[in-house]
């Protein structure tokens, strides 16, 4: 497989702990992401072939697990060389705080609008994939979240005992960190809304998989039974 991963393993860290299966899924999904978005720059930023595989990998990891053909997605993903600067009131830093702005982001995913996301940011991600930051991850986590109409921070789950157990086991940590806990994995970010603390959560489970289900076994668990995938598992015990 190494000789046909259409580029995807020397963008993707991930892809080394991955056997053929889970390799031709990652394939199957990072293509579909390439073939179904709009890729697009801001401010006469180059558009590379690197760009989009780089994004569409990286989304297509968070979806692996998971049964749709075509992971829920935005429209177009446009990508900012560095920190994207936005203006206009939305929730501040703090929990419970609104602010208008400017506004410094890695990415930001809205409503029936192109997705934005800093190249540099991604690069960063790419070249530390243990940092638990991933601006990919995390926004197109909220896609996933935003699948089935609700931007509530819990994906389509559709068995009823795993949601109602996913949902006890995330608002109990939520409840801490939207109360000023701290906590010494999680970034106090999650606690702005459910929605942020999917999330994060997300970057966690990707990128330090051992570090989250040793801190908190149970959250991690839930994520494994809604998300389809053992990260943790692997890098124990890279898959054949």
């Amino acid at each position: 497989m190494e000789d046909d991963d259409g580029g995807v393993a020397e963008v993707l860290a991930e892809w080394r702990f991955l056997g053929a299966e889970s390799r031709a899924r990652l394939l199957e999904l990072t293509y579909r992401l390439l073939v179904d978005i709009r890729w697009e720059t801001a401010r006469g930023f180059t558009l590379t072939d690197e760009m989009p595989l780089t994004v569409a990998a990286h989304a297509a990891l968070l979806f692996l697990g998971m049964d749709a053909e075509t992971p829920p997605h935005p429209r177009a993903v446009v990508l900012h060389p560095g920190t994207i600067v936005l203006r206009g009131e939305r929730s501040g830093s703090v929990v419970g705080t609104r602010s208008d702005g400017p506004f410094h982001l890695s990415g930001q995913r809205s409503e029936n609008q192109p997705m934005l996301l800093s190249w540099r940011d991604i690069r960063a991600a790419v070249a530390e994939p243990g940092s638990g930051r991933n601006v990919v991850v995390h926004e197109f986590a909220h896609e996933l979240d935003a699948a089935d109409r609700l931007l509530d921070g819990t994906p389509p789950i559709a068995d009823a005992e795993v949601r109602d157990r996913w949902i006890a086991t995330c608002s109990e940590v939520y409840d801490r960190l939207h109360a000023g806990d701290r906590d010494p994995l999680i970034r106090s970010y999650a606690g702005t809304t459910p929605s942020e603390f999917f999330a994060v959560v997300c970057e966690l489970f990707l990128s330090r998989p051992i570090e989250l289900a040793g801190a908190h076994p149970a959250l991690y668990a839930v994520w494994t039974e809604a998300l389809g995938q053992d990260p943790a598992a692997r890098r124990h015990q890279p898959e054949g």
